[in-house]
């Protein structure tokens, strides 16, 4: 790509791929899943090292020291380095800075593309240390199930308590519930796991229209208290992405461009609407009825509408903490000019607008089957 960037590595010198080298950044690789709390295998290791190298080779050292730095921001940190993987790999750009130097409260990014200039805040909207044991979890009712010869797609939302307390027996039966009802199951019924009267899981079954199935195939999971709580997500999202705003101390301009990236795995397409856009709602008009939203979005916020062009939102590809992302853009449509600039930054799936909703009775815009 041809791409200078700026700054220079702060855990040593430039490393080149040397067998020395090599086991030196595996090694920081490891030291950072144990403080994360998380077993990685020698695949998720080898793709850490391989990022490590990347960011080092590219002038985002201080991003790597930032993350072997571990704390209680390490899940934020780790999908800030996730995502500038993303940029070196993807962006059409000619200078990349990790917090550069010389503003107050710098945003995390500031990418060059010619003569624009990108800004980017992030934001994790992910609990990092529940969704690790929900991934683990996961790995273990899918490893269960990939024999089953099934040809469906599953949901899976999990309490809380069984996330936190789960035990081998326990998913092993989890397991077993989900295969016993595949077999005979009725499309987007409500199958509850039960244990001692109380719900510790909610799973539906969709068939596959066009895609042929090997078996059992995940198609989204996350947090079933989460999801009972009726504009929960939205409202938290809003207030997330309005402290992320908050590192823009200038508006958009001809020549400058503010984004908002977030990381928001197993969060739905439809919540993510109703906090940027406004909440969907139903307006008549005789015997008509059509699909609208209230003007309570974050992108109607007078303070940040002139700040922020759109926010990328970001679903992990792989249940695994090392992973590339499927990207949309959510587009403020005060800035709506400014999309060639935008997609001539970065390539996105799809740009979603306000008058854009998933199909009705659905909470994500397409399928998207992530990897295990």
């Amino acid at each position: 790509m041809g791409v200078s960037r700026e700054g220079t590595g702060t855990l040593g010198p430039k490393i080149k791929e040397n067998e020395r080298s090599k086991s030196m950044s595996e090694n920081i690789a490891k030291e950072i899943f144990k403080k994360l709390g998380y077993e990685a295998n020698e695949e998720e290791i080898k793709k850490l090292h391989d990022n490590i190298v990347l960011l080092e080779n590219n002038g985002l050292g201080k991003l790597n020291q930032r993350l072997l730095q571990g704390g209680t921001g390490i899940g934020d940190t780790l999908a800030e380095h996730n995502f500038a993987v993303e940029l070196i790999l993807y962006s059409n750009t000619n200078s990349l800075e990790y917090e550069p130097p010389g503003l107050l409260r710098p945003p995390d990014f500031k990418v060059q593309v010619q003569n624009k200039t990108f800004w980017i805040q992030m934001k994790n909207f992910a609990a990092l240390e529940r969704n690790n044991r929900q991934d683990s979890i996961q790995k273990r009712i899918i490893s269960i199930l990939e024999k089953e010869p099934i040809n469906k797609f599953f949901n899976c939302y999990y309490s809380a308590e069984f996330i936190d307390n789960a035990k081998t027996e326990d998913v092993v039966a989890l397991s077993k519930f989900i295969s016993e009802n595949a077999k005979n199951s009725i499309e987007d019924k409500i199958y509850l796991f039960q244990k001692e009267n109380r719900t510790m899981a909610k799973i539906s079954f969709l068939n596959p229209k066009k895609n042929e199935l090997s078996g059992l195939s995940l198609l989204s999971s996350g947090d079933m208290d989460f999801e009972n709580v009726t504009g929960f997500v939205g409202e938290q999202l809003k207030k997330s992405i309005s402290n992320a705003a908050g590192a823009f101390a200038w508006d958009v301009s001809e020549n400058v461009l503010n984004l908002i990236a977030i990381e928001a795995d197993r969060r739905k397409d439809s919540n993510i609407c109703d906090a940027f856009f406004g909440t969907e709602c139903v307006r008549s008009h005789g015997h008509r009825f059509r699909r609208d939203r209230l003007n309570d979005g974050f992108f109607e916020n007078s303070v940040f509408a002139k700040k922020v062009v759109g926010v990328i939102v970001m679903k992990r590809k792989e249940r695994s903490p090392i992973s590339s992302y499927d990207k949309m853009l959510y587009i403020n449509e005060a800035f709506i000019n400014r999309l060639d600039d935008i997609k001539n930054f970065l390539p996105f799936r799809k740009i979603i607008d306000r008058n854009m909703m998933p199909e009705w009775g659905k909470a994500n815009f397409e399928l998207l089957t992530v990897k295990i």
